[in-house]
């Protein structure tokens, strides 16, 4: 009987730690192939990769989160920022001062989404994750793409500085065959202006997320009894 208990109390923790999985939903959008060559990052990800335009980036669960976001590159010449949590002042953007990773810690309900925005100098514009635009030309938005893979590539590098001293193509990632794995990635598509035609190919600001649900004190408490549970076992096996 003890034996019994012990599994049962393994069993549990084991499932608490399953819960984790599969956090993150996309809601609504066009899903297309990432644009070759038009986009300058898409030989990073898997062939053949897509991504949703338009999509907002919802929780699955209701729970804690612990969220990373990270900057993985952009090709831009206008100056885009990304903030999370309507703060405006902790961003990453495509200056040479910019920031690399903002990390948040977040109580969610289901189905809600994520809270980060997008803006640009040009023409003033913003867009936030649960509002975003659908895909067109002269669109303000992002895509999104979840669980992928992101591979560095040996010719990687800073390039191309315009007159505004901005970076127009930058990669965070640099080496040969080095992998890394987010979530989900956004690619913010910026506008254009002065009778510049709009490209569409969302590069111009990629951002790689991670997210892991923190647990409740009840699942930690759980979690312990499991282990304990699993010693107690063993014990008794001896």
């Amino acid at each position: 009987m003890k034996l019994v208990k012990f599994a049962a109390a393994a069993v549990l923790a084991a499932s608490s730690l399953a819960a984790n999985a599969s956090l993150l939903q996309i809601s609504g959008g066009t899903t297309v192939d990432i644009p070759s060559p038009k986009n300058d990052f898409e030989s990073n990800f898997p062939t053949n990769q897509t991504y949703t335009v338009g999509g907002n980036l919802l929780t699955t669960s209701s729970g804690t989160y612990k969220i990373t976001y990270s900057l993985i590159g952009y090709e831009a010449s206008y100056f885009n920022s990304f903030y999370i949590n309507g703060d405006n002042t902790a961003v990453i953007n495509n200056t040479n001062s910019k920031s690399t990773i903002l990390t948040t810690t977040q109580t969610l309900g289901k189905n809600e989404a994520l809270n980060f925005t997008f803006s640009t100098v040009q023409g003033n514009a913003s867009i936030n994750n649960g509002s975003n635009a659908p895909l067109g030309l002269g669109i303000y938005n992002f895509a999104v793409a979840l669980d992928t893979i992101y591979t560095t590539k040996k010719n990687d590098h800073d390039s191309g500085v315009t007159q505004t001293g901005h970076v127009t193509k930058y990669y965070t990632y640099k080496g040969d065959g080095l992998e890394y794995a987010f979530d989900a990635v956004l690619f913010l598509d910026d506008i254009k202006g002065f009778n510049t035609p709009d490209d569409d190919n969302h590069d111009d600001l990629i951002i790689g997320i991670n997210i892991v649900k923190v647990p409740e004190p009840s699942a930690l408490l759980l979690m312990g009894l499991g282990l304990l549970g699993l010693a107690g076992a063993r014990r008794l096996k001896a």
